[in-house]
Order: structure tokens, then sequence, then C-alpha cells
């Protein structure tokens, strides 16, 4: 497939626009660059106050450029439990009379006639009661890996703006998105009637690794090595002027959101509050950073930046073990 990546001014943010030629006239795209989520994709060490502080940063820098894309009444869904995370939900409140809904999805194993044991995913969680009856610009921030849990959302958003007689006219999707996600839902956007669909991908807009989980800007598939010992270098679509900001401090390979979810100081279910797992999200960071060295793909360079990036993990556990 061919893409054009083209640089797009809008105020004070860089966009960059991202054809799709196969969807061109229904799936806007664009990457946007921001100083604190490049942080954030570039060093799992950062968590906790810190991390809500950048992601915060970077809602407050795109929220203009949201808001006036929006068509009809805005409602934004939160996935629970990551995508509050990204602090769109704040960013707008302050621009727009914006309805929030809930809805969380896992994943559970049926083994009901499958003895492979297949992961389905379930909603465990819903709160639509702000949706009302109108045309909707649904807004989405969330990591979007395979797609999966984006496309039983948009079925539920669906059921309930049936039951509600609204109009899905437009489709807003926000957050760290692999290729394959983003694809995945916008042609499931299309096939339940929204006009439209724009996608804002921090950073770059990557290739999922073999686990179908992680998603690297560049350099070795971590999880192909540590299965089979197999070097694949992986890729992602961004601008050359970001891609030189991510060799100065990215671990090639690494998952750029990491555990999203835990990473964050409070996290949601619909029922409760509870406290991220932050060292399982550190020490699995470690790991990988690992692995990436194992791998000998790594320049002297991006060895250093391995290393500096496993003390500041080191270094943050130290914090939080001090405060327990």
């Amino acid at each position: 497939m061919e893409l054009k990546l083209t640089k797009k001014e809008s105020g004070p943010i860089r966009l960059y626009s991202v054809d799709f030629p196969e969807m061109k006239d229904f799936l806007k795209v664009y990457i946007f660059y921001s100083e604190p989520a490049l942080k954030v994709a570039s060093h799992p060490h950062i968590v906790l106050d810190e991390f809500h502080e950048r992601m915060r940063r970077t809602a407050e820098e795109i929220a203009p450029f949201i808001a006036s894309n929006v068509r009809g009444d805005p409602v934004l869904v939160h996935v629970l439990r990551a995508g509050p995370g990204y602090h769109l939900h704040d960013a707008l409140s302050a621009r727009l009379d914006l309805r929030e809904v809930f809805i969380r999805t896992q994943y559970v194993l049926n083994k009901y006639m499958d003895h492979r044991a297949a992961r389905e995913i379930k909603v465990t969680y819903q709160d639509f009661s702000q949706l009302r009856r109108g045309d909707l610009t649904v807004i989405k921030p969330d990591t979007e890996a395979t797609g999966g849990t984006g496309e039983k959302v948009l079925e539920r958003v669906k059921i309930e703006g049936e039951l509600r007689d609204c109009r899905l006219r437009k489709l807003i999707l926000y957050g760290f998105i692999s290729r394959e996600g983003l694809l995945r839902i916008a042609r499931k956007a299309s096939s339940m009637g929204f006009e439209e669909v724009m996608a804002i991908a921090l950073i770059d807009i990557p290739h999922l690794s073999s686990n179908m989980y992680d998603m690297p800007a560049f350099g070795p598939d971590l999880s192909l090595w540590r299965e089979r010992r197999e070097i694949k270098m992986m890729g992602s679509i961004t601008d050359v002027e970001i891609f030189k900001k991510l060799l100065m401090e990215y671990v090639p390979g690494v998952d750029q959101p990491g555990d999203f979810s835990e990473r964050q100081k409070l996290l949601y279910d619909g029922y409760n509050w509870k406290r991220g797992e932050v060292e399982f999200h550190l020490r699995k960071s470690e790991e990988a950073i690992m692995s990436a060295i194992e791998t000998g793909t790594l320049t002297e360079k991006q060895k250093r930046i391995a290393e500096d990036e496993i003390k500041a993990i080191w270094s943050t556990l130290e914090r939080i073990r001090r405060r327990v």
C-alpha cells in the first residue's frame, strides 16, 4: 500500500496527514507530534504523576483541533480502564458541551466447543445515561492495538444509540494507534453507518509485533525474539523529523504505550477505584529492554539509551518502594 505523508500546520500544533488511498473519502488520519507524548512513548519509567501531567499537556495541545472538527453533539466514550489516562475529557470539557459515557470490556476464555480456549471480548460494565437523541460525534480516546476492543465498544455504542434515536455521524479516535487497529476500526465504523472517521495517532502509526500487542516505533520484534530467537525488524509510519527525535531517546523494539493502564495512579473499573500495578509495568519494560539488548541489533548509542532507561526504571522503582 502506498501511503502519502504530508505535514499540516494547525495553529501551534504539528500534525502530519496520512493518506490511506483505499479509504480516502471516509478516513482522515493525522499523526500528532507532542513533546510530552514523545517522552511517554520513549521512556517507560514515566509513570504516576509525571505520566498524567504529560498526557494532560498533550490533550490540551490537541483539544482545540478536535473541538473544531465536531459535527453534532460530542459524546466522549471512556473505555475503562485505560482511556481516561489520555485526559482528553479534561481538555475538551472546557471547550464543548460534552456528554460522557462509560464502558469496560475484558478478555475472557471461551472454552465451550473450543479446545484452543479462544479469548472473547465481553462488556463487563457500561453507563450510557448521558446519551441523548440527536446527531453524534463519537470521540474515543484509547490505545488501539488489534482494534478488537474498539469494535466491541462501537457495537455497544450503536445499540445504545439506536435505543435513543441517535445518528452516528462522525468517529474521532485519539491515542497510540496501530495500523492494523486503525484500519479494522475504520472498516467497522463504515459498516455501522458512520459518515466519517478521523484518527489522531500520537507520534507514529506502528505495526503490531507478532504477539499482537506491542507497538514499537522501530526495531526488533521482541516477542518473536523471545519465542524463537528470530530477528524481524519493525517499522512505523511517521515523519522524518519525529523519527530523528525518537532516535535520540527511544529503545528500539519496546512497546510505546506499555501497560498504559498500569502506568496510571488510579484506575476506575466502573465499580471501584484501584491503584495501577506500576511495578508490573516497570518490570515488564525492564525485561523488554534487556531483550532488545540481547538481540544484538542495537548500535552502541542505542545500547547507552537502553542502559540509561534501565537505570531510570530502577530509580523509579526505588522511589515507589520508599513511599510504601
